[in-house]
């Protein structure tokens, strides 16, 4: 897998926006499938997340290649309509835009989980 896809890494300095959603098994090895995990695209964690002040454990998939790369056409603007649509904009859609840029590429971010 090339670089150029969204993920997380650990920071102690900075946290992450995101949606929770509950899933079924059944739509957990649908998404297991999607992001490749059986191909080793992507590896999948459990992480303690807080929403609406709770603190509570949350499925995440973090990409493998940790290296940049430019985004497909349209993936970016994907995941800015989402994050719009989800009302979880924060300073995270400045970070998000880098990746749309003409030739923009994600930056590299350490991955140790």
């Amino acid at each position: 897998m090339r670089g150029g896809v969204a993920s997380i890494a650990p920071d102690e300095n900075d946290s992450v926006t995101g949606v929770v959603w509950n899933i079924s098994t059944v739509d957990e090895a649908a998404l297991d499938r999607y992001e490749g995990v059986g191909s080793g695209n992507y590896r999948k964690f459990t992480i303690d997340v807080v929403q609406n002040g709770a603190r509570m454990p949350a499925l995440i998939y973090v990409a493998v290649n940790s290296g940049s790369g430019s985004a497909r056409p349209g993936y970016m603007e994907l995941i800015i309509k989402a994050a719009v649509d989800e009302g979880c904009l924060t300073l995270t859609l400045e970070y998000c835009k880098l990746g749309c840029r003409a030739g923009g590429s994600w930056p590299v971010v350490p991955q140790t989980f």
